[in-house]
């Protein structure tokens, strides 16, 4: 069990704002025609649906970038120290993120591939058969609905089931906890 956990008064308030946002045709019709924005077509048009799956999408473009610029910063930072001889990022052209050459010997090859922090899409990424050693860079940023222990479960559970139902093989598995230490989720390991 991981030890942080979001503050419970910033959870409460997810539920009271689906409703609103949901509800927002109902309970605040003046609000969307002030935007210009139809009451009967909010939901019946279809308009609020294709605004959430657009934010969606902004979102989890923009996350991936960040998600990947911390592990380019990471190697750039490894590859100065001279523990690793280059690294590459893929941008989307495999299905892992970033292929590195390990200085100990230039014909030993490792594969990254980064994901957020309920390792949905953990079946998407795929193992080079070149690579001596495959490692899955895992962000704990998900919804706060869902403690980061619960992504990080989520997490194991769909990298074993990879591992055992596709014969997937994943060498490390790394974890970081983008939230910890915020003020939405206090490091209890941190005092003041």
């Amino acid at each position: 069990m991981l030890p942080c956990k979001h503050r419970e008064e910033v959870i409460v308030q997810v539920q009271p704002t689906i409703d609103l946002l949901t509800d927002l045709d109902e309970t605040h019709p003046q609000v969307l025609i002030e935007h210009k924005i139809q009451p009967e077509d909010y939901k019946d048009g279809l308009v609020f649906r294709s605004a959430v799956e657009s934010i969606r999408g902004r979102f989890v473009a923009s996350s991936m970038t960040a998600r990947e610029g911390v592990v380019v910063e990471i190697l750039a930072n490894l590859k100065g120290r001279s523990a690793i001889a280059d690294y590459e990022h893929n941008r989307g052209q495999q299905r892992f993120d970033f292929t590195l050459v390990i200085e100990r010997d230039p014909n030993y090859f490792a594969a990254l591939e980064v994901k957020g922090g309920e390792g949905n899409s953990i079946n998407i990424s795929e193992r080079p058969i070149w690579a001596q050693e495959f490692a899955v860079w895992c962000h704990l940023d998900g919804a706060i609905v869902n403690q980061p222990s619960q992504g990080a479960h989520s997490i194991i559970n769909r990298l074993t089931n990879e591992m055992v139902r596709r014969n997937k093989l994943v060498d490390v598995a790394f974890f970081k906890d983008s939230l910890c230490g915020t003020r939405l989720r206090p490091c209890p390991k941190l005092y003041n």
